[in-house]
């Protein structure tokens, strides 16, 4: 043993070599690359380098570790992970807060970091290693340096901050000079152009994502995140100005009263800075233009609030009390100072800002000057006192005003004097006509003063725009806008690649350069139509002469004057026209061979129909259930057959529940058509007449079976009832509907909408072929906006494309003979037994299903998932639904068959006629054996039963009092107003399918009020079901009510919390 070393120095070392050995991180470099997935791995690393990882506590052993850790926007996520060693087997149990919830990134980054500083050398050598894999990397992927660069230019615009990018070139003393306009078609490019960056190219594509066409604003929180990303890029820069902008530690932001005489004015001041402006971002963010720095603003304000009080109108001194008074309750007694901190030095002035237009080298400038009431002012004299009492405020005010028309300081030697000239560029010309010819008359109502005459450069022509019309041969509609000058015609298109600056400055006017330098003006009303067609349709390609649009487009050429539109065919001349006024055109006579009689909305929409039809559109009928779209189909076929140019057969589509009652209704209402019905084992024997009939009724079904027959056929009309079975855009039913070949396309359902708005989109993709985007820039530009993100703008923006072609009127609005119906939700409990069956069976499936999410994810368990559902809904019924679980529950009670067994007989003697709706065909079962014991008649209608008009008939006119018809069987087409109790045994998820049902009963034609009942389980799935429910409705109403609101797609938990 060494001198000087003890045995108990040894045992102690023995200790401290096993203490530290115990304290090793148990997981190996190979385990955590099987258990996590490459890119997993690789995105923990990111966390690891950019220490986003905050504090993790572990025993000893490391069997049990709690973590957080935060993400980009320092919002933290929560870990909880249990390492078992069962000897040299080791177990990984491990949850995370995120959505993915296990084997996440998040789990990664802390097993990770625990890795590197628990494990010796390894951790330096495993940090080391990936930092030359990446180094290795990078070598490989290295490009030459770009010649050219993206410039970030922070710009004012109509009160607001832009960004615009620019390319540039470097210069050899690393300069960059002002740079050029991306093009749109660069802009709108799906990959980097050629010789740029692409990590810049990527963050301004997401900056373009997150605005709608036009300028680039930096808003909200992802606003405050691109803004930082801008600065790190160290090629953010404000207006002309090549310095670029840098971050500055965060400012107060303090709010003034400013004392004019008796008048006060709200001012707002940044510590240290005499120009700054506002980022609409959040947290609010602050520009200081003179010291090019960018800081975060020290306020409990948000950007919105600063910008509205920024507006205030100037309050006289009596009102200040009352006033200070009002923002205290609104923000607190510290952002508005009181008036004992009024400034009152400065004395009440009358100022006239005075341009001068002024020509130095041969280059117009201007001179801004203030006139106050004895002294005429520069607008950049340095002072030294401030006794005059200038209104320092107001003439930086007016400063910005000219800085937001493109004019910046004169350099050489007008610098630093009280001139202004308009920043060197291509549009130099367009700007300069822009303020001459516009922004000088506004600033002349404004109260300014304008000396001397501006010169004209180029002389400036106001033109205007003209658009010729035709349609293609697919029927679409054709737009050529052009415009004449010195009798030459020229396309429009070929100028609208001009440069932005000058028009987004302009408000008037568009302006545009000819090829011989010569300016153009035109309404800039009119070119946003165009743009706005081009962008939709034809962004990121070169812009052609002709667009080809649907021609449900022409209503948006109505803000053109008649003088402005030409084409050769008077019709299109017409249309515009009448859809922009929702007018169509002439009353037509009610057809004379219509046994029936119409109501004025049923006549509208005959008017309706006819207009579609003359001018080659397609349409939805949506009006609410029970307010005849039958009869108004049938008129308008008898319309069209009144006319003698129809030589073609009409199709009509429709549910096999609905065959018959087509074929009754063109009976009884138009006996004067020849009407065919392809159904039926024998139908092959009337394939032969189809062609000749003047209708044919055929189903979804039999017309995907008989395809051949049907696509060899034209048809005049094809009309689809019940058209929402069409709503899977992707459905083999929809494919072939849609592939059918007819002059008029006519969809009928109260329900254009029941969960989503694709299932719009595929009735509109038949009724009115192109009027809709492609489903990936439908879902893009409208679906995610308005069902997620509740974007109003866009859901108005849907509404007015479709309005002209979706006719929808409810019953409240246009049926006021009605009786009243009375809705009336019965909340049940649960029997004992039936409790005691759904806790066992909720129990069992939420722990499984907890397993599964865990394992697969939630888009895999969904079937899973649904029986679970299921399970829970049957036994809400009855136990006796679950012939799957067992004998124990088969004697279990049903507290809805209880509650039927007491109050129908006293339905029945009141002289009731009742309809039990039940999804469940099994379910009805039971409640014939039920009526049966009763002894009381009844009729079933179900997908089994053969007869269906004579189970109708003996609820309608036979001595039938209770009706059970299951929800799919029944739950659309029929009528049966001999009915004035609805019973929904079971809710259903869409409220719109359980309104389908009720207005079998609820419809014209009924004479007595009407109760429906809807009986649900308290505490169960069923009253998750009704809350739910009114999301549904939600949706399909907020399309046609714009103060409704959307409904958003549920989390996971809150799937799972359905089974509560």
């Amino acid at each position: 043993m060494a001198k000087g070393f003890t045995k108990k120095d040894l045992l102690s070392l023995f200790d401290e070599i096993k203490t530290e050995q115990a304290r090793e991180f148990p997981l190996t470099e190979i385990f955590l690359k099987r258990y996590f997935k490459p890119a997993v791995l690789e995105n923990a690393k990111q966390y690891l380098t950019n220490k986003q990882i905050g504090q993790i506590d572990a025993n000893n052993d490391f069997s049990q570790i709690t973590s957080e850790v935060f993400n980009s926007l320092a919002e933290p996520s929560h870990q909880h992970i249990q390492i078992i060693r069962d000897n040299a087997n080791i177990t990984l149990n491990a949850h995370c807060s995120c959505k993915v919830q296990r084997k996440c990134k998040h789990i990664a980054a802390v097993l990770l970091k625990l890795k590197t500083e628990h494990s010796g050398e390894f951790g330096q050598n495993y940090l080391l290693h990936d930092w030359f894999n990446q180094l290795e990397k990078l070598k490989v992927n290295q490009k030459p340096l770009n010649k050219d660069v993206i410039l970030f230019v922070i710009e004012p615009f109509k009160g607001s901050l832009i960004v615009t990018p620019k390319v540039a070139s470097v210069a050899k003393n690393g300069k960059f000079g002002l740079g050029r306009l991306l093009t749109e078609k660069q802009l709108s490019s799906q990959v980097t152009p050629e010789n740029l960056d692409e990590a810049d190219f990527r963050l301004i594509s997401w900056i373009r994502s997150q605005n709608t066409f036009g300028k680039l604003m930096l808003e909200g929180q992802w606003g405050a995140i691109a803004l930082l990303k801008l600065i790190a890029t160290e090629r953010c820069f404000w207006q002309d100005s090549r310095d670029a902008l840098s971050m500055t530690n965060s400012r107060p932001l303090e709010f003034n009263w400013h004392n004019e005489g008796n008048n006060l004015s709200l001012q707002a001041n940044v510590t240290g800075c005499k120009s700054w402006q506002l980022f609409n971002t959040v947290p609010p963010y602050f520009i200081d233009v003179e010291q090019l720095v960018i800081g975060e603003l020290v306020t409990p304000l948000q950007s919105d609030e600063i910008k509205h009080l920024l507006t205030m109108p100037v309050i006289n001194t009596n009102m200040q009390t009352q006033v200070e008074q009002r923002f205290n309750q609104l923000f607190g007694m510290s952002v508005i100072k009181q008036n004992g901190e009024v400034s009152r030095k400065v004395k009440k002035l009358s100022i006239k800002p005075v341009i001068s237009f002024e020509y130095f080298n041969q280059n117009p400038v201007v001179r801004l000057q203030f006139q106050y009431p004895n002294e005429l002012l520069n607008s950049e004299s340095e002072l030294q006192d401030n006794s005059l009492g200038r209104n320092l405020s107001f003439e930086n005010t007016c400063i910005n005003r000219l800085k937001n028309a493109g004019f910046v300081d004169c350099k050489g030697p007008l610098q630093h004097v009280e001139y202004y000239s308009l920043a060197i560029s291509a549009e130099r010309p367009a700007l300069w006509h822009c303020f001459v010819n516009e922004i000088t008359q506004n600033l002349k109502k404004d109260g300014w003063q304008i000396n001397g005459q501006a010169l004209q450069q180029d002389e400036i022509t106001e033109g205007q725009l003209m658009v010729h019309l035709s349609r293609d041969k697919k029927n679409k509609l054709v737009i050529e806008p052009y415009f004449f000058l010195a009798d030459k015609r020229y396309a429009f298109a070929d100028f609208l690649t001009i440069s932005s600056l000058c028009n987004n400055t302009a408000q008037t006017f568009y302006y545009i350069c000819l090829p011989n330098e010569r300016w153009v003006a035109f309404a800039k009303v009119d070119v946003e139509i165009l743009i706005a067609f081009y962008q939709e349709f034809y962004q990121g390609k070169k812009y052609p002469k002709r667009l080809n649009l649907p021609l449900a487009y022409a209503r948006k050429l109505s803000g053109f004057q008649k003088s402005q539109i030409t084409s050769d065919e008077a019709s299109l001349l017409e249309l515009t026209q009448l859809v922009a006024k929702d007018d169509f055109g002439a009353k037509l006579q009610v057809p004379k061979k219509l046994n029936a009689t119409l109501r004025d909305y049923q006549i509208h929409g005959l008017h309706w129909l006819r207009f579609l039809k003359k001018f080659q559109l397609g349409g939805i009928l949506a009006d609410d259930m029970g307010l005849g779209k039958t009869l108004q189909t049938i008129a308008f076929l008898l319309a069209e057959q009144g006319k003698g140019k129809v030589k073609l057969p009409s199709l009509i589509i429709c549910p096999t529940s609905l065959v018959n009652n087509w074929l009754q209704e063109l009976q009884r209402f138009a006996p004067s058509l020849n009407v065919v019905v392809s159904f039926g084992s024998q139908r092959q024997k009337q394939f032969v007449k189809l062609s000749k009939a003047d209708c044919v009724i055929t189903t979804y079904p039999l017309l995907v079976r008989d395809e051949a027959i049907f696509n060899d056929i034209a048809f005049e009309h094809v009309i689809l009832d019940e058209a929402q079975t069409i709503k899977n855009i992707n459905a083999k039913v929809s494919r072939h509907v849609k592939a059918l070949n007819s002059n008029f396309n006519l969809c009928l359902s109260g329900t254009p909408v029941e969960n989503n708005l694709s299932e719009l989109k595929s009735l509109l993709d038949f009724a009115m072929p192109g009027l809709l985007p492609s489903q990936t820039h439908f879902k893009e530009f409208y679906q995610t906006p308005i069902e997620k993100e509740h974007n109003q703008l866009r859901a108005d923006q849907l509404k007015e494309l479709v309005k002209p072609f979706l006719l929808r009127r409810t019953k409240a609005q246009v049926v006021t003979e009605l009786p009243a119906k009375t809705e009336m939700v019965k909340m049940l409990e649960l029997m004992p037994s039936q409790q005691k069956c759904y806790g066992e069976i909720r129990q069992k499936m939420e722990f499984k299903l907890k397993d599964l999410f865990a394992e697969i994810g939630i888009d895999k368990s969904r079937l899973a998932f649904l029986e679970a559902l299921l399970k829970l809904r049957q036994i809400c019924c009855s136990p006796q639904l679950l012939s799957d679980e067992g004998l124990q529950f088969s004697f279990a009670d049903s507290t809805k068959l209880d509650w039927l067994a007491k109050h129908l007989p006293a339905m029945l003697q009141q002289g009731r006629k009742v309809i039990i709706f039940s999804q469940f065909t099994s379910m009805l079962s039971l409640i014939e054996q039920q009526l049966q014991a009763l002894n009381l008649g009844y009729a079933i209608l179900t997908g089994q039963t053969r007869d269906r008009q004579s189970a109708v008939d003996s609820f309608q006119q036979g001595d039938k009092s209770i009706f059970l018809i299951s929800l799919k069987a029944g739950g659309t087409g029929l009528n049966l107003t001999a009915a004035d109790t609805v019973i929904h045994f079971d809710p259903w998820w869409n409220p719109a399918v359980e309104q389908q049902a009720t207005d079998r009963a609820y419809r014209i034609g009924q004479k007595k009020p009407v109760f429906v009942y809807k009986l649900i389980c308290q505490d169960t799935i069923e009253e998750r079901v009704y809350e739910m429910q009114q999301n549904k409705a939600a949706l399909a109403e907020s399309f046609f009510d714009a103060a409704s609101k959307q409904f958003s797609v549920s989390s996971a938990e809150e799937i799972l919390a359905l089974l509560k």
